[in-house]
């Protein structure tokens, strides 16, 4: 996981504030969320290998069908480490199928995505 010698890579780190992203959403509202747009990483210091990080989101912005996770990491000591966000839209099941490319709705996400 390491990216600089001794430094966590930068894309484990995103991949992780991505994923607290999505599940934010299913927290925040029950139901899945397409994101349809993601900001850059803004990484404020680089965190060692080896450190444990705490990732919240928090919903902002929130529409009827639409929503903003703020995602941050932090360590132990202080200020965030990391931010992004990401919009989501939160499809009925015509929009979900038709941006995913499914022709049903997968089993795993059964009554995630309203009609």
């Amino acid at each position: 996981m390491e990216g600089w010698p001794e430094r966590l890579h930068s894309g484990i780190l995103y991949t992780a504030m991505l994923e607290t992203a999505n599940w934010t959403v299913f927290g925040v509202t029950g139901r899945i969320g397409i994101p349809v747009r993601t900001s850059a990483l803004n990484l404020q210091r680089w965190v060692p290998t080896g450190t444990r990080l705490r990732i919240a989101g928090q919903a902002k912005n929130a529409e009827p069908n639409r929503l903003t996770i703020a995602v941050e990491a932090f360590t132990a000591e202080g200020p965030p480490v990391a931010n992004l966000d990401r919009d989501f839209i939160l499809p009925n099941r015509r929009e979900f199928l038709e941006k995913m490319g499914y022709a049903e709705i997968p089993a795993a996400f059964a009554g995630l995505v309203p009609d």
